[in-house]
């Protein structure tokens, strides 16, 4: 099996690199049916090992303390990207009551989970997919829980019911059947939760949708850490949502933890009820939106409620299915993003801070997507195709690798050199894995190194045998690239998080004021995206007074041209320069005019506003700014420093020679980049982040044979 296993690893992982890249309708649909098969494929090699482990006897549970919150965190991110393809409301409902701290086997309870989730978002055309979770009993020991999955799919016959569960058996037999599969996968199920000490079941009515369920016995883990929703008691917080149905889970679950909630139907509905609360007395605390909503979305409602200007503030959440929405929406002042389904504990650690009696469960991924950056790993693997998938997808979470080809160089290199983890393959020439890893232990400073194992063979023993000779954690090959990511995560503690440039800037802080202030100005901002580098930083403040002091009246002009594109494009320049230098009001209402360009909607209030925030931002740099920046060394025929001239040349060769951690530095210099390339900024970083680099090279070749001394 571990033969099949490590092809898939780079069919799977190309796959999903390709569709990363810029693709025309044909190229695009061929990758989706490659991936999707790749999966189906992938999905029938774990059944079919499962079952025969299964069969022999070989397959063992495990009774080893986890996080319950944090399994189904995860089971529910799986399974959301499935959901949304579909157009499915996904919810996942957890009981409060429940234990954070529990014993058994998570991978298992997960595997059950995943397959009947999977299920209900296959057989389900429209509607929604609603996973439960509740404790039927608990005491000082033990808990009894019930998971049901819920959908509102075709549903089952009489006859289908009675052999669902029966091995190497579809619920739809013929031979025009519309849905895949081995027919093993509840009968994989029932035998891990028989495994477990529970039951398994199904409540159906065909054509009327389908329940799952499931019992499982549980063991505690040391002393009752049960969520306090006293801790919350009358905290008042409104839910905005058109779904009716996402209201009250929302509702639902802030209630378990002692808060009351209130709904609106829409943004202005909203609008009205949080004036009327403050004016009444009882304000609220927070504010729950759902992006998705018809006549106003929920990034117009967050910007609405800023404009209110309200005392005290609600703080916002933005709750969504898109992880992708998280940047616009805290660039419009939501103060957290909140993926659907959001349970109970999730939500009380987004709103409110946690007390001692409340654990801290983990946050979401898409809330540290920047956690990974610069970390450094080393990835011992033989097989260049894998390394070359690996390669890549490290580089998409911003992580530096470098590469050992055997177990004797992973030792070699890991003596010469520091690094933040290791993948360690188990197959490997000269040296294997388990070998190097022992040889690593051995020696003291690398007893803290977290060591992840790489391997095709997913057999219990296996894994037990990395384990035991050191390793930390084990991924299954063909590595999916959100474990790989969560898992890196959950290991690396990535302290240069407070990087170069916060170092740079507290040591500043910490010894002498600054020598010039600006008012209006957020200069502790300005100077992380520098670096720390204050003459450079004053640089960017002076050169975006002079650039964007007429940024406002052309825009104006643009319109009245009709020209929305332009526009909207000169705005978004406005908007990252002024997040660049600090100057966050100006760049929130630039956002807000941004969003309002973008649907052809002209609004003279926020152009007026734009125009007034930007004319204070710039009349306060010119009263405090000297005539020329200190310390520049600025060429005054080209307005270029030696700083931005170096950073370009570099760009240019690593781009020339295929360096996979250009993105990594692009990103890093991306203020640099965005005062020199202005317009042409957004298309050369999307050409540098899908790594179409010949491409990339072409642009910034374009841009210097119109600036030649960006390249000296």
């Amino acid at each position: 099996m571990p033969e099949i296993r490590t092809p898939m690893n780079a069919i799977h992982g190309l796959g999903h690199l390709l569709g990363r890249t810029k693709l025309d309708d044909c190229q695009r649909d061929h990758v989706r049916k490659i991936m999707q098969a790749s999966q189906h494929l992938l999905g029938i090699i774990n059944d079919i090992l499962d079952y025969s482990k299964i069969e022999a006897g070989c397959l063992k549970v495990e009774k080893v303390p986890f996080d319950l919150p944090n399994m189904l965190h995860e089971v529910r991110d799986l399974l959301a990207e499935r959901a949304q393809a579909k157009g499915l409301h996904l919810t996942l409902e957890v009981d409060a009551a429940i234990p954070h701290g529990l014993i058994g086997d998570s991978l298992r309870l997960s595997q059950i989970l995943l397959n009947l989730g999977d299920n209900a978002v296959k057989f389900t055309r429209s509607g929604r997919v609603s996973m439960t979770v509740e404790c039927l009993r608990a005491d000082d020991k033990d808990v009894l829980l019930r998971f049901s999955v819920l959908d509102t799919g075709i549903g089952l016959s009489d006859a289908q019911k009675t052999r669902l569960f029966q091995d190497f058996t579809q619920a739809d037999e013929s031979t025009t059947r519309q849905y895949g599969g081995t027919g093993l996968g509840l009968a994989i199920s029932k035998r891990l939760v028989e495994l477990m000490g529970g039951e398994i079941g199904v409540n159906s009515e065909f054509g009327k949708g389908a329940t799952f369920w499931f019992t499982l016995p549980l063991r505690r883990d040391g002393a009752p850490q049960i969520w306090q929703a006293a801790t919350q008691a009358n905290r008042r917080v409104l839910v905005i949502d058109n779904d009716a149905h996402d209201r009250q889970a929302l509702c639902q679950a802030l209630r378990s933890l002692g808060a009351e909630p209130c709904e609106a139907a829409n943004g202005e509905a909203a609008l009205a009820a949080l004036q009327t609360a403050v004016k009444v007395g009882t304000p609220y605390e927070a504010v729950l939106v759902d992006w998705r909503m018809s006549e106003m979305d929920g990034l117009q409602v967050i910007s609405a409620i800023k404009t209110l200007a309200l005392t005290p503030a609600p703080r916002l959440a933005l709750v969504t299915s898109y992880a992708h929405e998280q940047l616009q929406a805290l660039d419009l002042g939501a103060d957290t993003v909140l993926l659907k389904p959001v349970p109970a504990d999730l939500l009380g650690a987004a709103l409110w801070p946690r007390t001692e009696e409340a654990p801290a469960p983990a946050a979401p991924a898409s809330s540290s997507a920047s956690s990974l950056k610069g970390a450094r790993v080393l990835v011992a693997e033989d097989n260049l195709l894998n390394r070359h998938v690996l390669l890549q997808l490290l580089a998409e979470f911003d992580v530096l690798a470098e590469f050992a080809d055997n177990g004797c160089q992973a030792l070699q290199m890991a003596s010469q050199k520091s690094y933040d983890a290791i993948l360690m393959d188990i197959q490997m020439p000269e040296m294997d894995g388990v070998e190097a890893t022992i040889r690593l232990r051995e020696r003291p400073e690398f007893a803290q190194l977290p060591i992840i194992a790489l391997t095709a063979n997913v057999m219990e023993d296996e894994r037990q045998r990395c384990l035991a000779a050191g390793m930390n954690d084990f991924l299954a090959k063909p590595v999916e690239p959100y474990t790989l990511q969560q898992t890196l995560r959950h290991w690396i503690s990535n302290e240069r998080g407070a990087d170069a440039a916060e170092k740079t800037l507290a040591s500043r802080e910490q010894t002498e004021p600054w020598p010039i202030v600006i008012q209006g100005l957020d200069m502790d901002t300005g100077l992380r995206y520098v670096m720390g580098k204050y003459d450079t930083y004053l640089t960017f403040v002076q050169e975006f007074a002079h650039d964007q002091a007429g940024a406002a009246e052309q825009v104006a002009q643009a319109l009245s041209r009709g020209d929305w594109q332009k526009a909207g494009r000169m705005v978004h320049i406005c908007k990252g320069l002024a997040a660049t230098i600090g100057a966050s009001a100006c760049a929130q209402v630039a956002a807000e005019l941004e969003q309002a360009l973008r649907k052809k909607h002209g609004d003279p209030e926020l152009q007026a506003r734009f125009e007034a925030e930007l004319a204070s931002v710039v009349s306060s740099i010119r009263s405090a700014m000297p005539a020329a920046p200190p310390g520049a060394e600025r060429e005054a025929a080209t307005g270029v420093d030696s700083d931005s001239q170096r950073a370009v040349a570099a760009m240019r060769e690593m781009l020339r020679s295929n360096d996979m951690t250009a993105r990594w530095v692009w990103d890093d210099n991306a203020a640099v980049f965005l005062a020199m390339f202005g317009q042409r900024f957004d298309e050369l970083q999307q050409a540098v982040h899908e790594v179409n680099y010949p491409l990339a090279l072409r642009i910034l070749d374009e841009i210097t044979r119109l600036n030649p001394a960006w390249d000296k």
